[in-house]
């Protein structure tokens, strides 16, 4: 398609199809290339944007009778004659309307936009001005206008995103060393991600631009029920291939009382203070995250998992390296203010935290404990525990690698069982079974199964235990043995929790 002046249309095909108009309204169209370059390329990113049965209606205004082409036949579904003026009171019906034709000329290697003007629902652009793409090379543009945040869904479908935010901002000087100016104001604003879900309201926020300084001067809000304020900046710099750097990054940001629920089930009341700050090589995050209030109450299905843990079927998973183009450094102190209340099909207890969360992104890792309070009590296979020690120590700065000391004791007739779990999660756990009366370990397993010791077992009772005593013991029993051992127990004539 031939275009005249075709460095206009990249923007306003951008702007088209982030608003997705269902009506166009081109005043002053001139030749109609821009009416014809929306006719092309729309239904093209109606497909991108999952939207099938999307059919635009181009109208246009002329108010030079005398510039009618055929170009406007096949562009336009309608083109009237008359004066712009009389119309704009009109603009309502219309998605996007082109104010001002949008004229650019390039010649011996200045890129000169003398004017474009875009409308639509809350929003409204105006930028101008010239690039220079030979040396000496320079730029000098600037841009001012209303955007209803609702467009950058576009861009960010997993965001629900509303309010209303006006900017102005101009660029000017060499490009390798660029100087800014202006401003961006966001009123009323609101962002909901369902998972994990986090809902902002009432977010109020301004940012500057003085030379090379990009400021948050103040961001204030309500989140998840809380309060949100923010503020900071950084250094803006070109490198030589004259990609965007940030240098001297600082962005301070403190919740208050925000209703979180990070993983399903696990519900707390936060505050938090956390700074961001280095640069584009290489960020760092660090702060406190402290709960007020906490608890966890989905089910677990723990018992198989656990066993296979305990004979050596599972191993810690670390996230693999991300490829992500700024690494992000961890240093942030997790603790409960009072302990989180644990109250589910595994366990009822309490349990303090006093965590830090070091590494990276790509590789997190933990260091610190986590307490069970003695008292707590422990549900596995049909039986309850009483934990008399419990704690969960983490140490290595590069991965999440538990290590585990539990001692519970359980009573099934005239026998007090304990039951010991040491060491990290995989082949090198311990676990030691003791009794009181003492009891040989494989006596142990079946009072627990069954109530009784192996020599009081008869007949296909006893063969399913020994079975899997022997197997437990030679440290080849997955999750089979709590549903053998579960069955065993129902075969049993009588037994005494």
């Amino acid at each position: 398609m031939p275009v005249s002046n075709p460095y206009q249309l990249p923007f306003v095909l951008d702007v088209a199809s982030r608003i997705a108009p269902s009506r166009v309204l081109d005043i002053g169209i001139g030749l109609g290339l821009v009416g014809a370059a929306l006719r092309q390329y729309l239904e093209v990113c109606a497909g991108r944007l999952e939207r099938r049965a999307w059919r635009v209606r181009i109208e246009g205004i002329e108010i030079f009778p005398a510039y009618r082409t055929p170009l406007w036949d096949w562009a336009y579904d309608a083109v009237h004659l008359g004066d712009a003026q009389e119309v704009l009171g009109g603009l309502g019906e219309f998605d996007l309307a082109l104010v001002k034709p949008a004229t650019a000329t390039f010649r011996r290697n200045l890129l000169q936009l003398d004017q474009l003007e875009l409308k639509g629902p809350e929003t409204q652009f105006r930028t101008r001005g010239y690039i220079r793409a030979a040396a000496p090379y320079a730029v000098n543009l600037s841009t001012d206008g209303s955007l209803d945040i609702a467009l950058l869904t576009a861009f960010l479908p997993e965001l629900s995103l509303s309010g209303e935010s006006a900017f102005q901002f101009a660029i000017r000087g060499s490009l390798s060393q660029p100087t800014m100016a202006g401003f961006v104001e966001l009123k009323d604003g609101l962002a909901s991600i369902p998972n994990p879900s986090f809902d902002a309201s009432a977010v109020q926020a301004r940012v500057t631009f003085a030379g090379n300084k990009i400021v948050l001067e103040s961001l204030k809000g309500e989140l998840n029920g809380g309060t949100l304020e923010a503020r900071g900046g950084l250094t803006a710099a070109f490198g030589s291939d004259q990609s965007f750097e940030a240098r001297d990054v600082d962005l301070r940001l403190q919740a208050a009382n925000m209703y979180l629920e990070p993983v399903r089930g696990l519900k707390t009341l936060t505050d938090a203070t956390l700074q961001v700050t280095g640069s584009s090589a290489g960020l760092t995050v660090s702060g406190d995250v402290t709960a007020q209030e906490s608890s966890y109450d989905e089910p677990v299905m723990f018992e198989q998992a656990l066993l296979q843990s305990l004979r050596g079927g599972t191993s810690v998973t670390t996230l693999e390296e991300s490829e992500a183009a700024i690494p992000i450094a961890l240093d942030i102190a997790v603790r409960t203010l009072v302990p989180l209340e644990i109250n589910n099909n595994l366990l009822r207890a309490s349990v303090e935290s006093d965590l830090r969360l070091r590494g990276t992104t790509a590789k997190p890792g933990l260091t610190g404990r986590l307490t069970i309070d003695e008292g707590g009590q422990l549900f596995l296979n049909e039986r309850t525990y009483t934990v008399e020690r419990g704690t969960v120590i983490f140490t290595d700065e590069r991965r999440i690698a538990p290590t585990l000391d539990i001692a519970a004791r359980t009573r099934v007739n005239e026998y007090d069982i304990t039951l010991r779990v040491q060491g990290p999660p995989g082949r090198e756990l311990q676990t030691t079974l003791l009794s009181d009366p003492p009891l040989p370990e494989p006596d142990v397993l079946a009072v627990l199964a069954t109530g009784r010791r192996l020599d009081e077992l008869e007949g296909s009772e006893s063969a399913v235990v020994r079975e899997q005593v022997l197997s437990y013991l030679a440290g080849s029993v997955g999750g089979g043995i709590t549903q053998r051992a579960g069955r065993a127990r129902r075969w049993r004539t009588s037994s005494t929790r």
